[in-house]
């Protein structure tokens, strides 16, 4: 954790650059159990020292919550789960941004949402380009999820879901485009 981590403190928001972290468990922010508000920045080239840990950028759990993220998640990750965001029995209401090049060795190479957290990305328009994971290769949840207005591009995949994994009986999806993504098994 070498960046912010925050245990159950409540009400404030963020507005700063993580650029070439390192560290476990949400290189840049580590929300665990506190409520953020409005999270604004760039994560540029965060990556994991335990490659088992989750959230290249971001980890929000233990019931955490985030109003809002806003940025540019560029080239994070080696995380096992969320190369850019882990939201992981937690809710983040509304992410807008760009996600290039993230990785995660399992789930979700930019996003990763666990079968009870909220995960809203219809906020604005979103962009997934070039990020990779083994199932999921933008985002991979479980949990409720509503993405609108996102554009899926080049997105890669190991064995499922080039662009998205939904394993959730709670998912919509709008006015997106996917364009080249792959799965490669």
């Amino acid at each position: 954790r070498s960046g912010i981590y925050n245990t159950n403190t409540n009400g404030y928001d963020i507005t700063a650059d993580f650029i070439r972290n390192r560290g476990t468990w949400g290189v840049a922010i580590d929300n665990a159990g506190g409520v953020i508000g409005d999270i604004t920045g760039r994560f540029i080239g965060n990556t994991m020292t335990n490659s088992s840990t989750d959230g290249g950028a971001i980890y929000n759990s233990q019931s955490g919550t985030i109003n809002s993220i806003t940025g540019e998640f560029v080239s994070n990750g080696i995380a096992r789960y969320g190369g850019a965001i882990a939201n992981n029995e937690s809710d983040i209401k509304s992410i807008s941004g760009n996600f290039i090049g993230n990785r995660a060795n399992t789930y979700g190479g930019a996003i990763y949402s666990s079968p009870t957290s909220t995960l809203d990305v219809s906020d604005g328009s979103n962009l997934f380009e070039k990020n990779n994971a083994d199932q999921g290769g933008a985002i991979y949840s479980e949990g409720l999820t509503d993405i609108a207005n996102a554009k899926f591009s080049e997105n890669v995949a190991t064995t499922g879901g080039g662009a998205i994994v939904v394993d959730s009986t709670k998912f919509s999806i709008e006015g997106s485009e996917f364009t080249i993504n792959l799965a490669i098994s």
